[in-house]
């Protein structure tokens, strides 16, 4: 029968081992017999040939056995001890450092309260299982990496393993199977639409359980969004008077509302037509596309353009249609509630508006309408710079009829103009040569 040593015989087994002064040195660190019987907690067995079971272990075996002892001297290894439990937290012993080792686990920067995964408690279990058999206390592992004992030893119990009896509110197998199949014959359809559409057939299942159901099946794949058709350009002209947008907007003359009425080239944004009228009507819609072919000498065996417009009813009057369809113009209308479908157009209006008709509190009278307008339709295509074309103004594009020629002048001017003052920096910058004449 074996007698486990007291906490007296530990400390005894230590000062013989260690010597009297040092554990003298321990214990008024404050291991007085709790939890270690006076040996300290961040004591390092490896720094000795026998280790402390075999020192002051069970079945009466240490020092009084004669077992050779070689030990380092003293002074040196609690020296060394004692940087190591200053420096470092009790991982530092074996070798592991505790920051480290919660990035492993995913601990790092968790919020209070956060629950565990199943994957991350058992990555969890593992690590202070592979650490405390290195010689460090489950304890000293769990303050390392901030994991509650409780919660450890919550998952280290059997009831933790065991599997969670079945509840009394748990789902039918019919209403199991109703989800899966509904899924199966709709994949379109999300588990909250799913948990809606059962109702009908009298299935009351939440859109949480139909969301787990579907789940463990591998029926929830990622719900990507569908992006909105008129985002995409399907209609980009490549050269002038291929696509033409008509419209009109509303401005005040003499305290009564007219409109002006437009037609532009969406390729060089070029204003090819317009005129201001006291009302919109299909007149002056086929008005207004015919001065336009004219303005344009656009001949009958020529091509006739694309006319882009709104679903307005002038724009769709029959007449209308009859007349573009007698001169050779494709008719395009825009859908319903959709102004991105004649983009080009609508942003012309807002900078006629911001540079021309917001500047008046409202023009006296139709003539001085017309000619301050007209002035202003002037300047923005023979002068205004437009961003979209590379800082030309719409004429130079719609003269040229290619975007890819201007914008290899524009780099070629670019470069020249580099050069210049390369030049010119070399010219002023260059230092005057000195000639010595005589003896040095």
């Amino acid at each position: 029968m074996h007698e486990h040593p007291t906490d007296n015989d530990r400390r005894k087994a230590a000062q013989e081992v260690h010597g009297p002064s040092k554990a003298g040195h321990f214990e008024g660190m404050g291991f007085n017999g709790k939890r270690g019987g006076g040996i300290p907690a961040l004591w390092d067995s490896s720094d000795d040939p026998v280790s402390l079971e075999e020192a002051i272990g069970a079945g009466g075996r240490g020092v009084s056995e004669g077992n050779a002892i070689q030990a380092e001297p003293t002074s040196q290894r609690v020296t060394e001890r004692e940087s190591k439990s200053q420096g470092h937290c009790d991982f530092a012993i074996a070798g592991t450092d505790a920051f480290e080792k919660k990035d492993e686990l995913g601990l790092t920067g968790r919020k209070p309260g956060q629950s565990y995964s199943k994957e991350q408690r058992q990555r969890i279990l593992d690590a202070v299982k592979e650490t405390n058999s290195k010689g460090v206390a489950i304890i000293n592992i769990l303050s390392g990496i901030k994991v509650p004992r409780s919660t450890f030893y919550s998952w280290k119990s059997q009831k933790a393993n065991k599997t969670r009896p079945i509840s009394s509110n748990a789902l039918l197998e019919s209403e199991t199977n109703s989800v899966i199949s509904m899924k199966e014959k709709q994949t379109h359809l999300c588990h909250r639409q799913i948990s809606g559409l059962l109702r009908h057939a009298n299935v009351w299942v939440s859109p949480s359980s139909c969301y787990r159901i579907l789940k463990s099946e591998g029926l929830i794949w990622e719900w990507i969004l569908r992006e909105a058709p008129w985002k995409t350009a399907h209609y980009e002209p490549f050269r002038p008077n291929q696509i033409w947008g008509e419209d009109w907007s509303s401005i005040v003359i003499d305290g009564q509302r007219h409109y002006i009425l437009t037609v532009l080239d969406l390729f060089s944004r070029y204003l090819v037509a317009w005129g201001i009228v006291k009302t919109v009507t299909k007149t002056e819609i086929k008005n207004l596309v015919a001065l336009a072919i004219m303005s344009q000498r656009i001949g009958e065996s020529d091509l006739k353009p694309i006319l882009r417009t709104d679903p307005g009813s002038p724009n769709m009057a029959a007449d209308v249609r009859i007349f573009l369809r007698e001169v050779g113009v494709v008719f395009s209308p825009g859908r319903v509630a959709r102004p991105t479908d004649n983009a080009r157009q609508e942003r012309f209006y807002r900078t006629l508006k911001q540079e021309e008709v917001y500047c008046h509190d409202g023009y006296v009278s139709l003539d001085s309408a017309r000619t301050s307008i007209g002035y202003y339709i002037d300047y923005y295509n023979e002068i205004r710079p437009h961003q979209s074309l590379f800082g030309y103004p719409p004429a130079v594009v719609h003269s040229c009829g290619n975007k890819t020629r201007l914008l290899e002048q524009y780099r070629h001017n670019v470069e020249k103009a580099k050069q210049n003052r390369r030049q010119e920096w070399l010219l002023n910058n260059q230092k005057p040569t000195t000639f010595f004449s005589g003896n040095v």
